[in-house]
């Protein structure tokens, strides 16, 4: 991938092709991973739930809407869920919202309220309390430490 991209890029010969073609890089990436993340350790609709939220991250995304586009039952996703993650539907969902959360401070110029209005959470506040259950800290502590640690450029 990264040759075929490599590729790509020395073509390109404006600065707009060149972010073409790094969306392009980091969509294909981030499918690939999840491919090789997903691959034979869970079960098949689990993985089929997983790929369901990783779809739906900028949306609200609901046990029962998950489950019916799966065509079982609520509770039964649930509890497969629970067993094969360790951890329950609704957490698992906050977890990799706070992941990608902390992706975007790090790699975006959004602010803290357009990326919890993006994630879809119903309050700036609770944005912070997941975000600081799964990441460590607030989304602004989470800022000052990336860019001490030279992750980001972005002035607080």
């Amino acid at each position: 991938l990264c040759d075929i991209f490599i590729m790509k890029a020395d073509e390109c010969s404006t600065e707009e092709q060149v972010h073409g073609i790094h969306s392009e890089m980091i969509e294909s990436y981030t499918r690939h991973m999840r491919a090789v993340l997903n691959s034979g350790v869970y079960s098949k609709q689990i993985v089929r739930a997983i790929d369901y939220i990783s779809d739906h991250l900028h949306s609200r995304i609901m046990i029962e809407e998950t489950a019916k586009h799966l065509d079982i039952s609520p509770a039964y996703l649930s509890r497969l869920f629970k067993a094969e993650t360790g951890i329950p539907f609704s957490e698992y969902v906050n977890k990799k919202k706070a992941e990608e959360a902390a992706n975007l401070m790090l790699y975006s110029e959004y602010t803290d309220t357009e990326i919890s209005s993006l994630f879809g959470f119903s309050s700036q506040s609770y944005f912070i309390k997941v975000f600081r259950k799964f990441i460590g800290m607030t989304p602004k502590e989470y800022k000052k430490h990336s860019a001490m640690h030279g992750l980001i450029a972005n002035k607080l």
